[in-house]
Order: structure tokens, then sequence, then C-alpha cells
């Protein structure tokens, strides 16, 4: 689904009107509107704004049927951040490692998985 057929989901589903979507957002309603009677797409920055306006990820947006979205909180992001930076060999180490205490925490024995 693209993003157009998106919004108007949205609109359509929230029962809103273009005014309510303008007031909300601080778009103007012509904008808006020419979104859904142009088929003109809304800019990056417009759909942050409704998007925090309404209380939605991005994603509801940008995401289509076959993608899978996971939301990361600040240390699950760092986390993934410092596994990115690093080399193949320390990658692999790293998740053996965490394999390693993922086991112990579950009561097995670490020595049985070496």
């Amino acid at each position: 689904m693209d993003i157009l057929t998106r919004l108007k989901e949205f609109k359509k589903t929230r029962k809103l009107t273009f005014e309510q979507i303008a007031t909300k957002t601080n778009i103007s309603e012509s904008t808006i509107k020419s979104w859904f009677r142009n088929g003109t797409l809304p800019d990056i920055n417009d759909l942050i704004t409704i998007c925090k306006a309404f209380d939605e990820p991005i994603t509801y947006f940008l995401a289509d049927e076959t993608t899978t979205v996971f939301i990361l909180n600040k240390k699950q992001q760092n986390l993934l951040e410092l596994y990115e930076s690093m080399d193949i060999n320390t990658q692999n180490i790293s998740i053996k490692i965490l394999e390693l205490l993922s086991g112990a925490q579950n009561g097995e024995n670490p020595t049985d998985t070496v």
C-alpha cells in the first residue's frame, strides 16, 4: 500500500475531516486537500508532523505489508549501532557470548554449549 492510500485510510478510519487534521498538525488545510485531490505526496516533514500529532509511528505510512518493523528503545538502538560498528569476527564472537549468557540465564550450563 502506498503512502497516499495509507493517508486516505488513516483519515477514513479515524473519521477525520481535513480541518481536524490541519488544526491538529498545523499544516494548512489546502495543502492536505491537495494531497487527496492531486495525488501529490506529503513531504517527510509533514508525515512526521502527522505521526507526532496523532501518535502513530512513521512506519504506519512508510512500511508495506511485507515489511517487519521493530521499534527499538534507546539501549537496543545503542547495542545495534555498536554491533554494526564491529568487524565480522567480533560480531560472531559477540553473538556467541550473548548466546552463552542467555543460556546461563535460562538454567543451562554454559559449559554444555561450548
